[in-house]
């Protein structure tokens, strides 16, 4: 999770406090560094850290939010063995498509 929130951030300029900034560890004479102060470092690892903290608070909500139904899952699976993706639909239900406008409405709320 790590090496991904430092791409998104700091190589493919996904941060709104960076904006579309990339700050690319290699240059067209094959140099291998970080191009960016001290101070933007340590601005990049804040950015990372929030990240990462926000990922796992919400991937831990998701969880215990669902909890009944991993536990369903989990006692099929000992019933079971394999899961095949009717045995899941029944359970999580069908795959909600979002539309674009609700797209958009998690993209910004969530920057």
């Amino acid at each position: 999770m790590t090496n991904i929130a430092y791409a998104e951030i700091a190589h493919y300029g996904m941060n709104p406090k960076f904006g579309n900034l990339s700050f690319s560890e290699k240059n067209n004479q094959g140099y291998y560094g970080k191009p960016y102060s001290e101070n933007t470092a340590e601005m990049v690892d804040s950015e990372v850290f929030q990240l990462v903290e926000k990922s796992y608070r919400e991937a831990l909500n998701m969880v215990q939010q669902n909890k009944d139904k991993l536990e369903e899952i989990a006692q099929l699976l000992l019933k079971k063995e394999i899961l095949r993706n009717e045995d899941l639909k029944q359970i999580l239900g069908e795959k909600v498509k979002q539309q674009p406008q609700q797209l958009r409405k998690i993209i910004t709320e969530n920057n």
